[in-house]
């Protein structure tokens, strides 16, 4: 990655932080760190992620090798994601996330 596009990236999270996106960060930053120095996974209460990734679907037709629904290897059945569910997930995270 070149610097300016490195310099735009950050600026891109800069942008976006509020006060309770930086105590988040700071929050989940230090139960990371304590985690990895004592091998104790620990999860501090009150902390929210700050990135979210859905997958509307889990049926594909696509067979890639290294994805569980290309391998068709789901312990849960195939389906689409109620959107609904999706909205309300996203509007109760969007404080968090960045």
């Amino acid at each position: 990655m070149g610097r300016w596009a490195k310099v735009m990236d950050r600026w891109a999270r800069v942008s976006v932080l509020t006060p309770r996106r930086a105590v988040n960060l700071l929050q989940l930053s230090v139960s990371y760190r304590t985690a990895k120095r004592s091998g104790q996974p620990q999860m501090p209460p009150n902390v929210m992620p700050t990135s979210l990734s859905i997958e509307p679907t889990t049926s594909c037709n696509l067979r890639c090798p290294e994805c569980p629904s290309g391998l068709r290897s789901f312990t849960r059945p195939t389906g689409m994601l109620n959107v609904d569910h999706a909205c309300r997930w996203i509007d109760e995270l969007a404080p968090w996330l960045t």
